[in-house]
């Protein structure tokens, strides 16, 4: 994605990447205003479950609240 992107000449600091997904969580933490309505889209093979964890006003309601939450999935690491 980030490569199409570059490629279509979009604006270098508009273009991130993450290595793990709870690390793109905290940085879209510091964007968030109240009231914003995020959508978190991607695969699950990257874990994307986490980036709302990291991004959820009550992430102690994890387990109630997002998919993928039992033991089994969650030490697939």
């Amino acid at each position: 994605m980030a490569e199409a992107a570059h490629d279509a000449e979009m604006a270098e600091e508009n273009i991130l990447q993450f290595d793990e997904s709870r690390e793109a969580g905290i940085f879209i933490q510091s964007m968030i205003s109240p009231g914003d309505i995020i959508l978190v889209k991607g695969s699950q093979s990257i874990r994307m479950e986490r980036v709302v964890e990291e991004i959820m006003a009550c992430p102690e309601d994890k387990e109630k609240l997002l998919v993928r939450q039992d033991e089994e999935w969650v030490l697939r690491g």
